[in-house]
């Protein structure tokens, strides 16, 4: 058998076994590789699959990374570097869509819930954004960093100013330890610090930060409710609230 009659099999096994398996069933890289079929139809995009992951860090990384970055693998040009790109355009777009129905996330149980289904596929850490109106409605929900800490001067600004143009009252901040240790660390109790100050300078209250891990949740602010916070949330949301978030 011919390399290039081998190789053509290869790629319809692949393709067969995304189609009666699902997503799942392909390790990152082949999952790549199957993409790179639609820009380069006649190559195997084995090799170029592997490369992509390592020189970027993460399979994660490859749909972050600007075209020209990608374009410097061996065996990415034009037509594959926009269409990673592109992925990685839509991806994010559709995680900063405001949600199509307004839920309520009034209590603590059901932002829990609402997070612990945002992070079921999650493989690296990710630090997610809430903004909520002055009724506990979520007006939209976006991933801020993926893959790395959340410790940065520029996360927690960026943080308070799309609070700011959205019109947000309440901010709620998660992310998940994919390690398994549900404690906050020194540095996820800084960025709580130094974003709960920025949302403070403009009138918006940082509810919690809550740690998602092992299928369960961790509110990291509850018993931190100093003068400055209390009377911010108890001003924005009626003076019962923290009764009413953190009931069963």
């Amino acid at each position: 058998m011919s390399n290039a009659h081998s190789h053509d099999g290869h790629r319809e096994r692949l393709r067969q076994r995304y189609l009666k398996f699902g997503p799942d069933s392909l390790d990152d890289h082949e999952l790549l590789e199957l993409l790179l079929f639609y820009s380069k139809p006649r190559v195997n995009t084995n090799v170029t699959a592997h490369a992509l992951i390592n020189e970027n860090g993460s399979f994660e990384s490859v749909f972050a990374a600007e075209a020209d970055r990608l374009k410097t693998t061996c065996g990415v040009g034009d037509s594959s570097a926009i269409l990673l790109s592109l992925v990685g355009a839509i991806h994010k777009r559709l995680s900063e869509s405001p949600a199509p129905h307004a839920k309520f996330c009034g209590t603590l149980s059901s932002v829990g819930e609402l997070l612990l289904n945002h992070y079921s596929a999650a493989l690296v850490e990710e630090l997610c954004v809430m903004l909520l109106d002055k009724s506990m409605n979520l007006m939209q929900i976006f991933t801020v960093s993926s893959g790395n800490k959340q410790s940065s001067v520029a996360s927690h600004t960026e943080i308070a100013q799309k609070a700011l143009l959205k019109g947000a009252a309440g901010v709620i901040i998660a992310h998940n330890h994919p390690g398994g240790d549900p404690l906050p660390s020194s540095s996820d109790r800084n960025f709580t610090h130094l974003l709960e100050a920025s949302l403070y300078a403009i009138n918006i209250a940082l509810i919690e930060h809550i740690i998602v891990c092992n299928g369960s949740y961790m509110p990291t602010m509850m018993s931190n409710s100093g003068p400055g916070r209390l009377s911010l949330i108890n001003g924005l949301f009626g003076e019962d609230f923290f009764r009413k978030f953190y009931s069963n």
